[in-house]
């Protein structure tokens, strides 16, 4: 049976890195272990099987779980580039849960038009409605934030942006870009404009924001 040749980009290229390629029907293992090297500049690696439907592919850094990506294969002719965000994707929690019961970390990753993770890019957040509870006086000022690169568990996680400090039941918006008149121009986000998105914060420590949509403004 035929090698399958699988390119996973958008990885930091000063690590090394192993792939786990499974199938999601029973989860069963096809391969492990697989070792990855560097050509031109994006990681590659050897499937010792060819590859037919969708699989799992569980990335490693020293044997630490670093993220999952799902890619269909289809019959034509490889090299396959494995992308991320594809069909789904994981990261860890994020740096900063809230240990406060009224406050909670808002997190999301920020992806290009290619499915590639993509930092510099601004993402606005506004509070529209508090969670009605007496006694409280909630400033609805809009914050932004930039998606770039953190270490998450001693992992790099690219396109990352997270907000501290959201109000457990609130309302916000979110979206691609500041929301204007708000939100002052950071100098070096890119820039990007998209619609916003309604969001409710949960009962919970940290969680994933809702997805929003938008493109960068060429300059």
């Amino acid at each position: 049976m035929a090698d399958t040749i699988i390119k996973i980009p958008y990885l930091p290229g000063d690590l090394s890195y192993t792939v786990d390629v499974i199938d999601p029907a029973d989860l069963s293992v096809e391969q492990a272990d697989i070792a990855l090297s560097v050509v031109s500049g994006v990681h590659q690696g050897t499937v010792s099987n060819a590859l037919t439907g969708k699989f799992i592919f569980v990335i490693r850094q020293a044997g630490n779980f670093v993220e999952h990506r799902i890619r269909s294969i289809s019959d034509d002719a490889g090299p396959y580039t494995i992308l991320t965000g594809l069909d789904g994707g994981g990261v860890p929690l994020p740096v900063n849960p809230s240990d406060d019961e009224l406050l909670s970390t808002g997190w999301l990753i920020v992806y290009d038009e290619s499915g590639q993770r993509e930092n510099g890019v601004t993402i606005g957040l506004q509070m529209t409605a508090g969670p009605g509870t007496a006694g409280f006086s909630l400033d609805t000022k809009a914050r932004s934030a930039v998606s770039a690169t953190v270490t998450i568990e001693g992992s790099p996680v690219a396109g990352y942006v997270q907000f501290t400090g959201l109000r457990r039941g609130a309302t916000y918006r979110v979206q691609r870009g500041a929301i204007a008149a708000t939100a002052p121009d950071n100098p070096f986000a890119t820039r990007s404009s998209g619609t916003s998105t309604s969001f409710t914060v949960p009962d919970a420590a940290a969680f994933q924001i809702a997805e929003t949509l938008g493109q960068e403004i060429e300059s």
